[in-house]
């Protein structure tokens, strides 16, 4: 079923960029003057710096970060046209540069709320439950709960990535570790 979402999502995607860059028509461009053009500029202007600052300030909502984006990507359709495609670039990369930046968490949990993301994983401070379900030898199934306290975490936070490192102890010394990459937000485990 996910398959068939992403693949309806996307045909969804394309069909509507058809129609957000195809060419204006005589009757659109009689029913737009240069004053509702400014109130939606103004609008999007709102939306991309409220939903900027409350990505950066309340960690629940970091997925407005991408409609910031998606507004200031309509701010800059809806500026005049230069004579220089150029400029235009460099703002976009620089304004991508920027929120590949703000992307990337500055504190230690978000490693821990990777890990406990996870199936059988999930970790409260200083230690992780680990949720093990297994077939017996009786064909029944099984399911235990194994408190591992962590016993090295380390997280380093630089401007274009960070990285997080989990060690956990079970009861008879084995040792699992988690690493992880963090780029734009997006924790990738090696």
């Amino acid at each position: 079923m996910g398959f068939l979402n992403f693949l309806i999502m996307t045909c969804i995607f394309v069909v509507s960029l058809c129609f957000l860059f195809a060419k204006d028509t005589e009757d659109e461009r009689k029913e737009l003057d240069n004053e509702s053009i400014t109130k939606i500029y103004r609008y999007l202007y709102f939306i991309a710096a409220n939903s900027f600052f409350a990505a950066v300030l309340f960690d629940r909502f970091g997925w407005l970060i991408f409609v910031t984006l998606f507004s200031y990507i309509g701010l800059l359709i809806c500026r005049k046209k230069q004579e220089s495609k150029k400029p235009v670039v460099i703002k976009f990369s620089l304004i991508a540069l920027f929120f590949i930046v703000a992307l990337v968490p500055s504190y230690q949990d978000s490693f821990e709320n990777h890990v406990s993301r996870k199936e059988m994983y999930k970790c409260v401070t200083y230690e992780c439950v680990k949720i093990s379900t297994y077939v017996n030898a009786e064909n029944e199934v099984e399911t235990t709960a194994e408190l591992l306290p962590i016993t090295r975490s380390i997280y380093e936070w630089r401007l274009f990535y960070a990285m997080g490192y989990l060690e956990l102890e079970n009861s008879e010394g084995n040792k699992e570790e988690f690493k992880g990459i963090n780029i734009a937000g997006f924790w990738i485990e090696y």
